[in-house]
């Protein structure tokens, strides 16, 4: 029997291995945060705005209020929130309707911290009924 015990260990071991390898938060620096911004020929005061921006996406993101960014409006006739930080715009989508629900949070950059167009960011899911 104890020669049982250790191939049985070793193969959980690799499968609780694998299983975490399907996290897409296992790496999370890998990936950048806002796919498509050219952070390359950002000034200083931009970049710094750009770490305030993702810092607020990232608390909007699991739910809790950004940490740097004002409340400037709530959408009416939902439950979505719009947020301005130092040149950038975060909402935090949630609409329902009889068929569709909308949620998830959307950032758009302005051309101050982009030296160029508006960026635009979402990551809003929409689900069917």
């Amino acid at each position: 029997m104890p020669r049982i015990i250790p191939p049985l260990v070793i193969s959980f071991l690799c499968l609780s291995l694998l299983s975490s390898c399907a996290n897409p938060h296992f790496f999370p620096r890998l990936k950048p945060l806002f796919p498509g911004l050219d952070e390359s020929g950002m000034s200083a005061s931009a970049r710094n705005s750009l770490a305030k921006a993702k810092v607020d996406f990232q608390c909007v993101r699991h739910g809790e209020p950004p940490t740097y960014a004002k409340l400037l409006h709530r959408v009416p006739h939902s439950h979505s929130v719009v947020y301005e930080g130092e040149g950038y715009w975060i909402t935090s989508v949630f609409s329902e309707s009889t068929y569709l629900r909308r949620f998830g949070p959307e950032i758009t950059i302005s051309p101050a911290i982009t030296a160029g167009c508006p960026f635009h960011y979402s990551e809003v899911s929409e689900e069917h009924d």
